[in-house]
């Protein structure tokens, strides 16, 4: 099997890639795109969309912790209770609509690093007492030892 679904990710061992399920991607949508045209929520609910968020990081990457700052830095001003309802400030709000707008493209995350795919031709001999050899793509160079 190349493809399957779980803990909530698809793994795709044919693209080597983590991806967030499309139900799974609707619902944070959906919680996102309230919280922008609210523009106020509780200090509960801001917590939930950012620790959704964070919770994709193997699907979307590291830019998850990046782009939830501004959301962390309101939650931890809180003063009261976590029912609280707050005005969502412009750096808040930006970054709900990053993620609204980009959420989509950013799905899908490698599960290794890209390969390098620079190739060098080496020839090498060796014996008992000397070795040789030269790279035959990377300018001729040449080594020998005894």
């Amino acid at each position: 099997m190349q493809v399957g679904e779980w803990l909530g990710f698809i793994i795709s061992t044919a693209s080597m890639q983590f991806q967030v399920p499309d139900k799974k991607l609707n619902k944070i949508k959906s919680l996102l795109d309230a919280a922008i045209q609210y523009k106020y929520l509780s200090y509960r609910h801001l917590a939930r969309i950012a620790g959704s968020i964070i919770a994709l990081s193997l699907a979307v990457g590291p830019i998850c912790r990046l782009f939830t700052r501004q959301m962390y830095f309101t939650i931890e001003s809180r003063h009261r209770g976590w029912d609280e309802s707050i005005t969502l400030s412009p750096p808040v709000l930006e970054e709900l609509r990053f993620w609204f707008t980009n959420i989509d493209h950013l799905n899908g995350y490698s599960i290794r690093p890209p390969l390098n795919t620079s190739t060098v031709i080496i020839f090498t001999d060796a014996s008992d007492v000397a070795l040789g050899g030269y790279s035959a793509s990377g300018g001729n160079c040449i080594v020998r030892g005894m």
